[in-house]
């Protein structure tokens, strides 16, 4: 049974819910405008081009710890470890995903990818930049679709679209190995906790018996009424 301070924090957070949404919106304003200035900034002042760097690989820890942010609930419903607390997380889950997305596309323009061209600056891609730019490219049809019209239209196959995300994780992974090593011990127990829970998941359908199998149940007996 639910705690009381949960069920206080669940009604907290369906009162202010358009609140949290808003600054979610504004956060993703602010991210593409930073995106912008910092497009113009990398073209038209060389001289800033090594913060900007540094920018963008500030940017790339915080998507990843958006997008660690956003397997969290689906973990912890199929562990059914705190289950009110997973559903009061997952209303928000969407826009972790769209903010991680774009705080994600900032990581890799500063880093490794349009900005240099833009600037014509020489870009050798390593397979690190590889390992990103594939994930943001299978990433990129999740983002696309998350908004409730997609979700209408896609149906059943909206939830399968959008299973991606545990490619893009192991792709994630790749991207670390070659790149951030100090962030594959966070990422790896991530991809631990994904599996355990699937596991269970899968354990716990095995024992579950189907329809088909269960005993049809037994009539009821009727008694023949004595005869005089």
């Amino acid at each position: 049974m639910p705690s009381p301070w949960m069920i206080s924090l669940q009604k907290w957070l369906v009162h202010v819910k358009p609140q949290l949404i808003f600054l979610f919106q504004v956060a993703e304003g602010f991210v593409v405008a930073a995106w912008l200035v910092g497009a113009t900034l990398f073209v038209l002042e060389p001289t800033w081009r090594v913060w900007l760097y540094d920018l963008g690989r500030q940017f790339g820890v915080v998507a990843l710890s958006l997008y660690l942010s956003t397997l969290v609930p689906g973990i912890m419903q199929r562990l059914q470890f705190q289950p009110l607390l997973a559903a009061m997380i997952m209303p928000f889950r969407r826009h972790l995903g769209i903010l991680m997305f774009l705080t994600a596309c900032v990581h890799m323009s500063l880093t490794s990818s349009l900005f240099y061209i833009a600037a014509g600056v020489p870009l050798a891609l390593n397979w690190g930049q590889v390992a990103g730019l594939s994930t943001l490219s299978v990433l990129l049809p999740l983002w696309l679709t998350s908004n409730d019209p997609s979700q209408k239209y896609l149906g059943k196959n909206w939830k399968r679209l959008h299973k991606l995300t545990y490619v893009a994780l192991f792709l994630v992974f790749a991207h670390l190995v070659l790149f951030q090593k100090k962030w594959l011990i966070p990422t790896g127990i991530m991809i631990g906790f994904e599996a355990w829970s699937w596991f269970v998941l899968w354990t716990r359908a095995k024992k579950t018996p189907a329809p088909d199998s269960q005993a049809a149940p037994t009539p009821p007996v009727t008694q023949t009424p004595p005869t005089e």
